[in-house]
């Protein structure tokens, strides 16, 4: 086992902020002081110690955790596994009205799928961008504290970060986040050798 007193988590809200009463995602990244991955476990908790969520880490220290903020409450994480850890980290405050943006599955590779949800009924605007071209967007309308997924059309065997933005009817960005489309579709390369072992500086020849 390895004994540490301290470790460096960073946390990552999806969409950029958290919003009062609407449910929302916090992700982690835990690393050591050497900047070394740390998979951890641990709990939120409110101001009264009270336990709103567990976690633990998935892959490299890296995971999330479901948070639905309530009004101008601080939350904070703690560190169960590695045991010892005394440091509680602040998760950041939830604002008190807006969207936040979620990823969802994709079902097919022409279409580009993602959730929104706002905590009052309004009508928005969304674009998706990859390598700083416009992919597709358009508006829509939530309503308040309803979950809504958004189906966007998109050229066949685009992959790629792209770039979703939630806009107000007045083209103020309200959430933003990066979601990797075209998943399996990568360029698949299979090499083999004319001979099945090779002495130091052998030329070699891949087919």
């Amino acid at each position: 086992p390895i004994v540490m007193k301290k470790l460096d988590l960073a946390l990552f809200p999806e969409g950029g902020e958290l919003v009062d009463g609407v449910p929302g995602r916090v992700y982690f990244q835990a690393k050591t002081t050497l900047g070394k991955p740390a998979d951890i476990e641990g709990r939120v908790i409110d101001k009264q110690g009270k336990t709103i969520s567990e976690f633990s880490s998935v892959h490299d220290g890296m995971g999330r955790f479901e948070l639905t903020p309530a009004t101008d409450t601080q939350y904070q994480v703690v560190i169960t596994k590695p045991a010892g850890l005394t440091q509680k980290i602040d998760v950041p405050m939830g604002k008190p009205g807006g969207c936040v943006i979620r990823s969802v599955d994709q079902k097919s590779t022409d279409t580009l799928r993602v959730g929104a949800i706002c905590n009052t009924a309004r009508k928005l605007q969304i674009e998706a961008v990859l390598r700083e071209r416009r992919l597709a967007s358009g508006a829509f309308e939530v309503g308040a504290n309803v979950p809504t997924v958004v189906e966007l059309p998109i050229a066949p065997h685009t992959q790629g970060a792209v770039r979703l933005t939630l806009f107000s009817t007045k083209n103020e960005p309200l959430s933003e986040r990066l979601v990797f489309h075209g998943m399996g579709s990568c360029l698949q390369i299979s090499a083999t050798t004319e001979k099945k072992t090779y002495s130091p500086r052998d030329p070699v020849k891949l087919k």
